[in-house]
């Protein structure tokens, strides 16, 4: 049997993982590497570079080189010059068309099917893009699964293999390079069951924006000493000194005060102009004190979700690179009143929880169940703009709900019916439901969504008076976000 990969599509980490002989092992790449940068840069004979050798160029080839796209995911944003622009689909594609090339390398074989990680906060319209860039890459998707909740499945192996007998509450705090999700949920290592509660999170708040705090407060002391020189406006300057805020703060989790030291970054009235300053741990632990408040009220939220507290909670597991920084360990062990768990390796759960579901499908994984659910409602608005929810948040998939919806109409036969997810008003839709062949007058319709054990929806209609499936089709999937403001720049790492 082929074997299945397990990937995590990581915001400035990719990596890779399969179950061998029992166990999920970690992929290396080219380089012996166990995780591939997430970037990808358009060099100037236009051919692609992934990886390392992106990430090694970009310096002198800013404008062409792309960081943290995952974020741009269901935007319209476009990557690159006139010469060349991809769009983040695309340049997800060749992140993935790398995962699969590691583990073919690595394997000795054809790899065709895989299990991708992604952010719990993933709307469909986001999920499907994935599924084809999947699909681009020379991939079949079979089954995408939340980056906190890969964790807590890894965790569930894990005691399941050394026979733990207990069962118990469990939250994941998976807070990565681009985004930030909690996973709550119940585990059972003997059983081998992790049933989801509860999932919540922000896809924009993750290590990128720690990095940030540090580099808006170089540039701002930089500005003092230099007035008339703007180091935003200097892109080579700005990547420089992104490089350098991503290494001060590894640093200063290990250190309580270190010196940032960046030669020749520019030139002012013939002059090369370095910068160089002290950074303490207790300054940078005050910069981004409100990052690390919004995570905790977003566990806050997630409990209330799952009708738990936090005195319920047995075992809390970290996961993702920024939860290293020692401010946030004591964050969390303030808040849940116990220290989190050191038994989980924090930047290779994710991956070895999607390798485990790989298991699972292939057959090779025998005794785990995992039990997800939505993390957005989904919902319909009918004519006159009434919308109403068919599945609520943290609902446990598979789902399918049924609602029947009083259609009136006079001259047209045809109505449109926009499909929401989200929650109230900040719901947004992600594809359009077309009834077709409607008789004038008050009609009943039976509208059905069907999320199956991946998260992914099938809308249907019936027409109840004769009991025909209406002409059913979702209209305009994949509807793209307009890109924001601030959001997304088109070139380096560098995000508003």
């Amino acid at each position: 049997m082929k074997k299945i990969i397990g990937i995590d599509l990581g915001t400035t980490k990719c990596s890779a993982a399969v179950m061998m002989h029992g166990e999920p092992i970690i992929i290396p790449n080219a380089r012996g590497n166990t995780v591939t940068p997430s970037v990808v840069a358009s060099a100037k004979d236009s051919n692609i570079i992934v990886g390392e050798d992106a990430l090694s160029q970009a310096v002198l080839n800013v404008r062409n080189t792309f960081f943290n796209v995952k974020r741009a995911i269901g935007s319209s944003q476009k990557f690159g010059g006139a010469k060349q622009s991809l769009t983040s689909q695309q340049i997800v594609t060749h992140l993935l068309a790398a995962m699969k090339r590691n583990a073919e390398a690595y394997l000795g074989e054809t790899v065709s099917d895989a299990v991708i990680s992604v952010p719990a906060y993933f709307t469909d319209t986001q999920q499907r893009l994935i599924y084809d860039a999947g699909h681009n890459a020379g991939l079949n998707v079979l089954w995408l699964i939340g980056e906190a909740n890969a964790a807590s499945l890894y965790y569930i192996y894990s005691q399941n293999q050394r026979k733990s007998l207990k069962t118990e509450n469990v939250v994941v705090y998976a807070l990565g390079g681009g985004g930030f999700d909690v996973s709550v949920g119940i585990g059972s290592g003997s059983d081998g069951i992790f049933e989801v509660r509860a999932v919540n999170g922000d896809p924009h708040l993750g290590g990128i924006d720690f990095d940030k705090r540090i580099a808006n407060r170089l540039m701002d002391e930089f500005t003092k000493d230099y007035p008339a020189i703007d180091l935003r406006d200097d892109t080579i300057a700005l990547e420089r000194i992104m490089e350098a805020s991503e290494r001060a703060k590894i640093d200063l989790s290990l250190t309580n005060q270190i010196e940032i030291s960046i030669p020749y970054l520019t030139m002012a009235a013939g002059h090369m102009i370095d910068l160089k300053t002290i950074l303490t741990r207790e300054k940078y632990e005050a910069m981004v004190s409100d990052l690390i408040k919004r995570t905790i009220e977003i566990c806050v939220s997630a409990l209330s979700d799952a009708e738990l507290n936090r005195q319920n909670i047995e075992k809390i597991i970290l996961v993702g690179g920024q939860t290293r920084m020692p401010a946030i360990y004591r964050a969390i062990t303030d808040f849940f009143g116990k220290e989190p768990s050191r038994n989980v390796n924090p930047n290779g759960a994710v991956v070895l929880g999607a390798a485990v579901q790989a298991g699972n499908l292939s057959g090779e994984t025998k005794g785990i169940l995992f039990l997800d659910v939505i993390p957005l409602s989904l919902g319909i608005e009918v004519p006159r703009g009434f919308f109403t929810k068919l599945i609520e948040r943290n609902t446990i998939i598979p789902t399918s709900k049924s609602k029947i919806f009083n259609i009136t109409t006079y001259s047209q036969t045809d109505v449109l019916l926009p499909i929401f997810q989200g929650e109230d008003k900040m719901a947004t839709v992600i594809g359009i439901l077309k009834l077709t062949d409607i008789p004038k007058g008050i009609s009943q319709i039976e509208v059905t969504f069907d999320i199956d054990a991946s998260g992914i929806l099938c809308v249907k209609a019936k027409y109840l008076k004769t009991g025909k499936i209406v002409e059913t089709k979702i209209k305009d999937r994949g509807i793209l976000i307009k890109p924001t403001s601030g959001i997304i720049c088109p070139y380096g790492r560098w995000l508003g």
